[in-house]
């Protein structure tokens, strides 16, 4: 397995094989996965998920989709937040807000996948469960680019209008649950085993 850092991206590039998870930590201002056993136990799963799943993604480029700074949406893992991504550099090049819609809550300067490549986007918060995942939505213009069965939201993959966006997800793991960060099984009196959480969130996020 090679991994590399760029910037807060880590991404997981598994040799032979056609499915690559891209973990993105922008969302854990927390510090949760500062623990390096819950960054080792949480890319495990992922790199588990990218070795069984084959399917191929066309790449992503939003900046350039139908001349439009397309925004896609996703529950923000630190607040729980439904918010609006925009691959705008910012608000005053916005082209919604250009036409009256409200601004983004981040600006990404441009969004950008290779091909067979999935992002997921981690953090931690206080809650209820002691994890959470799901898939990322569609933003405030994707509506009139669901019936193009070659944008970005398809990616050469769903045959129907309307199919989820097959861009990524999103997983929020309670900071107060006593986790076990082991990779050799569940240990007696030794917390949640976050692996095995990781594995059935992440699932949730590849819908």
């Amino acid at each position: 397995m090679v991994r590399f850092l760029l910037g807060n991206v880590l991404a997981l590039c598994l040799p032979v094989q056609a499915f690559t998870i891209q973990v993105d930590y922008r969302f854990d201002t927390a510090g949760f996965f500062d623990n390096p056993e819950a960054r080792v136990a949480l890319e495990a799963a992922a790199a588990r998920w990218s070795r069984i799943i084959d399917q191929e993604l066309l790449a992503v480029d939003i900046q350039d989709e139908a001349g439009q700074d397309i925004r896609f949406s996703l529950l923000d893992p630190e607040t729980g937040r439904r918010v609006q991504l925009s691959a705008a550099e910012s608000a005053g090049s916005d082209i919604l807000v250009e036409f009256g819609q409200s601004e983004a809550d981040f600006y990404l300067g441009g969004f950008t996948l290779e091909a067979d490549t999935w992002i997921l986007f981690v953090g931690a918060r206080s809650m209820s469960d002691i994890a959470v995942g799901g898939p990322i939505g569609l933003g405030l213009n994707f509506t009139e680019l669901e019936g193009d069965l070659d944008n970005l939201v398809n990616r050469g993959f769903n045959t129907v209008a309307g199919s989820l966006a097959v861009l990524g997800g999103t997983v929020a793991f309670n900071p107060d649950t006593d986790w076990s960060f082991s990779l050799t099984g569940p240990e007696p009196g030794g917390g949640i085993d976050f692996y095995t959480v990781a594995l059935h969130e992440i699932a949730h996020g590849l819908g």
